[in-house]
């Protein structure tokens, strides 16, 4: 959201602590803009997929219309899911061994590839590589595909999505080789990780 005008990020600001909506008038009041600047504003944060409306039929005259966030505009306030990750393996660990541990998260993998299978089957082998590095940026991962050859591959990450769990965890490394063993259809070692000291995770696959 950081990259947004201020003026913008307070109508999303406001917008949070409305979610039964408001209305454009309402709007010009709390930013103490005009009603074409609100206008604006408004336009361009739905054009972004932030802001919703619907209009209300009130008694005479045209209807009311309030703006509220949409589910994409609720998602640019920054969140912090690590001290739940953490929280979770803690408690978890406290009753689960290691390998019962990396069981539970290779079965996680396996619900998370589910849906993708049938996608990644069709795909020649570098498309796929490509179409996996595209969903792990999507999780977060600021991965990409550093080399492929005939029986070799690499995949880079440079963001640990749960870094602080995993220092604690080794185990949850797991869930990254099982997602990409399932993806690929190949052998993975993870030869460097961001939660042991490395500067990136480095994924080789054969």
């Amino acid at each position: 959201m950081k990259h947004l005008p201020q003026r913008q990020q307070q109508i999303l600001e406001h917008l949070l602590e409305k979610p039964e909506g408001v209305t454009s008038d309402a709007l010009c009041v709390v930013c103490d803009v005009t009603k074409t600047a609100i206008k604006e504003h408004l336009a361009q944060l739905e054009h972004l997929g932030y802001v919703a409306f619907r209009d209300q039929k009130g008694g005479v005259g045209r209807p009311r219309r309030f703006y509220f966030l949409s589910n994409q505009g609720s998602e640019a306030f920054p969140r912090q899911y690590s001290w739940l990750s953490t929280a979770l393996l803690e408690e978890i660990s406290s009753n689960f061994s290691a390998s019962q541990l990396t069981k539970l998260l290779e079965g996680l993998a396996e619900t998370t590839v589910r849906p993708l299978r049938a996608q990644l089957e069709s795909l020649p082998r570098k498309q796929r590589l490509e179409l996996i590095v595209k969903v792990m940026n999507d999780l977060g991962y600021r991965a990409r595909l550093k080399e492929v050859s005939a029986k070799n591959a690499v995949i880079e990450a440079s963001n640990c999505v749960y870094h602080a769990a995993a220092q604690k965890h080794p185990q949850l490394c797991q869930f990254d080789i099982g997602f990409l063993k399932r993806t690929s259809a190949l052998d993975v070692n993870l030869e460097c990780c961001i939660a042991r000291g490395a500067s990136s995770c480095r994924f080789s696959l054969r």
